[in-house]
């Protein structure tokens, strides 16, 4: 179908001018609003003249560098040139439509900000353009404000990739995610997200937009748990009118299923993202075979370890708990998810810690009682154990200096001195 015969004709709202009394004013506010820092670079693309000039003046006065573009082939052109990191692309255009220009400037570029100008109230045309890799949209008529909201969140994605680009590490397609992991699907949550389905793998910063990992963080904390429409758009689309929310949130779950099922055909169902009534359920399947998530390893680890008592199932436990779930999310809904694997970390590691008391490993347990102290500087057991096993070597000293340590933590913390039970251990 031609793209093109499903555009209505164009409506869009010019930025408002100032009065000739009240100009001068306005724009010195304007100019006060500018950040100290720079703006990356932006190209506006629409065969309008009156948009061009006027929204390009309008973005230069709150300080980005802008470039216009009148049709397609100047788009693409420019693009080349000039390098934009954010792109303003209208859809509707004489020569070649705005879904030909994004496909071109994908197989350049993965990181640059496309977003696209629609008309109001074609939604279907919308969630086309960001399944086809654009990273927001912008609908009509376009007010500035709305404008420069869209243009941050561009901003923030871009910084986010920067950082993540500069500071993690790329995995090769062949490595596990975490040591006995071979399934299809492959989920990290303990540090950053990282997800890997077939050859691809997403790193945090790698998501088509931060909303849709955020869904799909959403997903994951409820796994194999219906979530509302409802609780979706209030969480994270409570911001904008209901129609664009019910857009966001259905191009989110879109994109996921994607990422779980790349050959996925539309209209099919997913088979692991599955639409219940008026929500969505977020099932992986059998464990192991369809997906290894190491969160999913590390309680059936420490359940069996509770039931059989074996070492071994607790040392593995903690070896996959390198950081805290999903460290970089402080969403409310992740908090309980957190606390309780991080207490479940503790008890393995104070079960660690006593075993090798009982069998004079003191280096070991000392070694796993500083783990617990690292997570919980008021953990009175970890000093315990770590006071303990210096006295049991004869090291006075070093039991001394915890006790210390100990007494400032509480000192700190509570306002209190170090309870008595561990100074008694000291003095005796």
């Amino acid at each position: 179908m031609n793209r093109n015969a499903r555009l209505p004709k164009k409506t869009t709202r010019l930025p408002e001018q100032p009065s000739p009394d009240r100009k001068k004013g306005a724009l010195k506010n304007v100019r006060n609003e500018r950040p100290k820092s720079s703006k990356p670079k932006l190209m506006l693309v629409d065969d309008d003249r009156r948009i061009r000039e006027s929204f390009s003046r309008a973005l230069t006065l709150y300080g980005y560098n802008v470039i216009v573009a009148a049709d397609g082939r100047d788009a693409l052109a420019l693009f080349q040139k000039k390098k934009p990191k954010i792109v303003l692309l209208d859809i509707r255009m004489p020569d070649i439509d705005g879904f030909t220009v994004l496909r071109t400037i994908r197989e350049q570029s993965t990181t640059t900000q496309v977003i696209f100008i629609t008309s109001h109230g074609d939604m279907g045309l919308v969630i086309d353009a960001l399944r086809a890799g654009a990273s927001d949209f912008m609908p009509k008529p376009i007010q500035i404000e709305a404008l420069l909201t869209v243009l941050k969140s561009a901003e923030q994605r871009l910084e986010r990739l920067k950082k993540s680009g500069a500071s993690t590490p790329r995995l090769s397609v062949k490595e596990p995610l975490f040591a006995g992991a071979s399934a299809p699907i492959q989920i990290r949550a303990f540090g950053s997200l990282i997800v890997r389905s077939g050859n691809e793998t997403l790193q945090e910063g790698d998501w088509q937009s931060q909303k849709i990992e955020m869904v799909f963080k959403a997903f994951l904390c409820n796994h194999r748990k219906v979530i509302s429409q409802t609780f979706i758009i209030d969480t994270f689309w409570d911001d904008v009118k209901s129609k664009s929310a019910e857009v966001g949130m259905f191009t989110a779950v879109s994109a996921i299923r994607r990422l779980l099922e790349p050959d996925l055909i539309n209209g099919r169902d997913s088979q692991f993202l599955l639409s219940r009534g008026g929500g969505y359920e977020l099932n992986l399947g059998r464990h192991g075979e369809h997906y290894d998530y190491d969160v999913d390893h590390f309680r059936r680890w420490i359940q069996e370890a509770k039931i059989t008592g074996e070492k071994k199932l607790y040392e593995k436990a903690v070896a996959l708990y390198n950081d805290e779930f999903l460290k970089n999310c402080d969403a409310e809904w992740v908090m309980a998810e957190r606390d309780q694997l991080r207490d479940d970390y503790l008890r393995a590691l104070l079960e660690l810690a006593r075993w090798h008391f009982a069998e004079k490993n003191y280096d070991a347990c000392e070694q796993y009682a500083e783990k617990v102290l690292q997570i919980d500087s008021l953990f009175e057991t970890g000093y315990e154990l770590a006071i303990k096993s210096a006295l049991a070597q004869g090291k006075q000293g070093k039991a001394a200096r915890i006790l210390e340590r100990c007494n400032r933590a509480f000192e700190e913390e509570l306002g209190v001195a170090a309870p008595q039970r561990l100074r008694a251990l000291v003095v005796q």
